[in-house]
């Protein structure tokens, strides 16, 4: 790490948030015209990303389904082809 610079984490808009059915997540840049990954976590550190829905909308706007998720915190990750971080707090009702 000496002599790297470490990349600053870019914040996700996400809404509504709080949310109990589904939400929409904004990334910047075009993103995701690379593909980039996208995982989700419980707030106790689970990967839950296979108990969501995603879909691609566009090359900056995703939909995420939540209705297999427990009410709490979730926390989203993604990592971009050029490394850049993307990350996001949401809240979800049931």
């Amino acid at each position: 790490l000496i002599g790297k610079p470490l990349n600053k984490t870019i914040d996700l808009k996400i809404y509504p948030n709080p949310a109990s059915d589904r939400v929409i997540m904004e990334f910047p840049d075009g993103v995701l015209s690379s593909s980039p990954t996208l995982s989700i976590y419980s707030s106790d550190g689970k990967n839950i990303s296979s108990s969501v829905q995603i879909s691609i909308l566009n090359d900056t706007v995703v939909e995420i389904l939540l209705s297999r998720l427990a009410k709490g915190t979730s926390f989203i990750w993604a990592i971009g082809q050029d490394q850049k971080t993307y990350f996001g707090k949401l809240v979800i009702l049931n």
